[in-house]
C-alpha cells in the first residue's frame, strides 16, 4: 500500500512538470510567432518605403515639369507677398550693394552629377544671389546670371539616362526662375503705384498663359512620352529667360539704369489676346526635329496653319501652310512683338488679312 502511495505521487509529480513544460513551450512558441510578426511588419514597411522611393524617384522623373511649373509659377506668390523669404534675401543684396564696405555673398561648390535625383534649387538660388549681389548694375547682373546657368547646363551635359536628363534639365531653369523672383521682388518695392499695377496685371497674364503657350509650342505630354519633361523645360527656360529680360529693362528704367536689350532672334512664341488677358490666336516660330524652319499659327475662329518660312532679312519670314497653300509674310519686331499678312489666302482665311501678337514669349 505504501509503495502504491508512493508510486502515485511519483506520477502526479511527472504529469505536473510536464505541464508547466507544456505551458512553457507554448509560451515560448507565441512569442516566437509575436517577434515573427513583428519582422514580417517591419519588412512591409521596410518594402513599403522602399516602393515609396521608387514611386517617388519615378514621380521625379515624370514631374520635373510639373516642379518647374510649381516654381516658376512662385512668381505669383511674390506678386501678391511683400514679406517673402526672397524678399528679405534680395533686402539683404540690395543694402550691400548701396554699403560702402560690400558685403560678399559667396555661391555654391556643389556638384550636382554626383546625384542627379537631389534636389539643389537652394544651391542654384545661392548661386544667383552671389551673382546678384556682385553686379554692379541690372545688365552687369543678367550677364552674370547667364554665366550660372551655363555652370548648370554644363553640369546637365553629363547626363546620360533619360531619368537624369530630365531631372538636369530642369537646372538651368531654376537658375532663370530664380533671377525672375528677385527681379520682380525689386520692382514691386521700386515702382510707383500705376507702374506696379500695370507690371503685375501683365506679369500675371504671363502667368496663366505660360502653360499654353508651351503646348503650342511643344505639344502635350502623351505626344512626348518619356522626353516630355526634357522639352517642357528647355521651353519654359526659354519663356522665363525672355521675360527677365523684359523685368530687366523695367528695372533699370525704375533705377535710371541703361540697359541694352540683346536682339530677339527669329525663333519665338508671340501671342494675341485681343485685350482680354486670355489666348486667341499663336504665332510659333521654331525649328523641326531635322532643323527645318516651322511657324505654326493658329488664328483664333479662323483655322491652324502650318509650314515652312524662309528668312528674307530685315525680321520678315515668307511663310507657306503645308495643307492649304496659304501664304503670307511674318514681321518680327523685336520685343514688341510680331504680325502675319496673308499674302494668299483660300476660302476660310481672305487674303490681304492681317493678324498683330502683341505679346511675346
Amino acid at each position: 500500500m505504501k509503495r502504491k502511495t508512493v508510486f502515485c505521487a511519483l506520477m502526479i509529480t511527472i504529469l505536473t512538470l510536464a505541464g508547466c513544460s507544456g505551458e512553457v513551450a507554448e509560451g515560448n512558441d507565441a512569442g516566437f510567432e509575436t517577434v515573427n510578426e513583428t519582422q514580417t511588419e517591419q519588412e512591409s514597411g521596410a518594402d513599403a518605403e522602399a516602393q515609396d522611393s521608387s514611386d517617388a524617384e519615378a514621380s521625379d522623373n515624370t514631374v520635373t515639369d510639373t516642379e518647374a511649373d510649381g516654381e516658376s509659377a512662385s512668381v505669383e506668390k511674390s506678386e501678391d507677398s511683400d514679406t517673402s523669404a526672397a524678399e528679405a534675401s534680395q533686402e539683404t543684396a540690395d543694402s550691400s550693394k548701396s554699403s560702402d564696405s560690400k558685403e560678399t555673398v559667396t555661391g555654391s561648390d556643389v556638384d550636382p552629377t554626383k546625384d542627379f535625383m537631389a534636389d539643389y534649387s537652394a544651391d542654384i538660388k545661392k548661386d544667383v544671389d552671389a551673382a546678384i549681389a556682385g553686379a554692379s548694375s541690372v545688365q552687369d547682373e543678367l550677364d552674370a546670371v547667364s554665366k550660372v546657368a551655363d555652370k548648370y547646363r554644363k553640369f546637365a551635359s553629363k547626363a546620360v539616362g533619360q531619368a537624369d536628363m530630365n531631372m538636369a534639365s530642369n537646372w538651368s531653369l531654376t537658375v532663370w526662375d530664380s533671377e525672375l523672383n528677385s527681379l520682380w521682388d525689386r520692382i514691386s518695392k521700386s515702382a510707383d503705384a500705376k507702374g506696379k499695377d500695370d507690371l503685375l496685371a501683365k506679369q500675371r497674364t504671363w502667368n496663366s498663359m505660360k502653360d499654353s503657350v508651351i503646348i503650342a509650342d511643344i505639344g502635350p505630354r502623351e505626344e512626348s512620352g518619356t522626353i516630355y519633361p526634357l522639352l517642357y523645360n528647355g521651353c519654359m527656360e526659354n519663356l522665363t529667360y525672355n521675360r527677365c529680360i523684359v523685368l530687366a529693362n523695367e528695372l533699370a528704367k525704375i533705377n535710371g539704369d541703361s540697359f541694352k536689350m540683346p536682339e530677339r532672334g527669329i525663333y519665338g512664341t508671340y501671342v494675341d489676346d485681343q485685350g482680354t488677358g486670355e489666348i486667341y490666336s499663336t504665332l510659333v516660330i521654331t525649328q523641326g526635329m531635322e532643323g527645318d524652319n516651322v511657324a505654326k499659327i493658329a488664328l483664333y475662329r479662323e483655322k491652324d496653319l502650318e509650314g515652312s518660312f524662309t528668312d528674307k532679312g530685315n525680321g520678315e519670314l515668307e511663310f507657306t501652310d503645308n495643307a492649304s497653300g496659304v501664304k503670307g509674310i511674318i514681321k518680327l519686331n523685336g520685343w514688341d512683338g510680331a504680325t502675319f499678312e496673308v499674302t494668299q489666302g483660300d476660302e476660310i482665311v481672305a487674303t490681304g488679312e492681317k493678324h498683330t501678337f502683341g505679346i511675346i514669349f
